[in-house]
C-alpha cells in the first residue's frame, strides 16, 4: 500500500531485487514463454505444412484456436500493464529512496549509504 501513496518507511533494504520483485520477474519470464508459444501456435495456422510449425499445431487442437488467441491477447495486456506499473514504481523508488536506482541504468553505479544493513548482502 505504501507504493500507491508514495510513503517511505524504514523497512528492510535490498541491494538487488526484493522477494516480491523476484517473483514478479519470474512471472514475467513465464508470461514471455507463454506469449512465444501461443504466438507460434497462431502463426502455425498460416503455414501448417512446415515442419517447424507442426510442433505448435497440437496446442491449437488441444485448447482451441479462440482460446489460444485469448491467452495471447491477455498476455499482451499483462505486458502493457506491467510496463506502466514498472516505470511508475522505478521512478517512485528512485525519488523516495534517493539511492540512484534510475541513474544506475545509465552510469552502471548505485549509491549505497553507510550504515544501512542490506538483507541480501
Amino acid at each position: 500500500m505504501d507504493y500507491l501513496f508514495a510513503r517511505s518507511y524504514d523497512g528492510p533494504r535490498y541491494i538487488g531485487h526484493n522477494p516480491l520483485q523476484q517473483w514478479t520477474y519470474t512471472g514475467v519470464y513465464v508470461l514471455f514463454t507463454t506469449m512465444v508459444v501461443t504466438g507460434l501456435a497462431l502463426y502455425a495456422l498460416y503455414e501448417p505444412r512446415h515442419w517447424f510449425y507442426r510442433w505448435f499445431m497440437p496446442l491449437n487442437d488441444l485448447i482451441g484456436i479462440p482460446y489460444v488467441r485469448l491467452v495471447h491477447l491477455a498476455g499482451m495486456w499483462c505486458f502493457i500493464i506491467f510496463a506502466m506499473i514498472h516505470v511508475y514504481l522505478s521512478i517512485l523508488s528512485g525519488n523516495v529512496d534517493r539511492d540512484g536506482t534510475i541513474s544506475s541504468m545509465f552510469s552502471g553505479g548505485r549509491w549505497l549509504r553507510k550504515g544501512v544493513k542490506f538483507r541480501d548482502e
